[in-house]
């Protein structure tokens, strides 16, 4: 479990109404996790294809998990 605040939140809502407006529909865990993942100019490792509609709008970076067993049976 990752402790998250009222402002991380408010980001998330924030990001919610632009991927809204982009004609992208969020869900409220996964816009969170985005949200998170760019406060710490990190990734998302994932399966799911929101994320990547995500990605258009916002810039987050995802990493699939296909890709990255790839990576570290290299």
């Amino acid at each position: 479990m990752v402790p998250t605040s009222r402002e991380q939140h408010i980001a998330a809502a924030r990001l919610s109404n632009r991927c809204a407006a982009a004609g992208i529909t969020t869900h409220v865990t996964d816009v969170l996790l985005a949200t998170l993942a760019l406060e710490a100019s990190g990734w998302v490792l994932t399966e799911d294809p929101d994320f990547q509609h995500m990605a258009r709008c916002c810039g987050i970076q995802v990493l699939w998990v296909e890709q990255a067993l790839r990576l570290t049976a290299s």
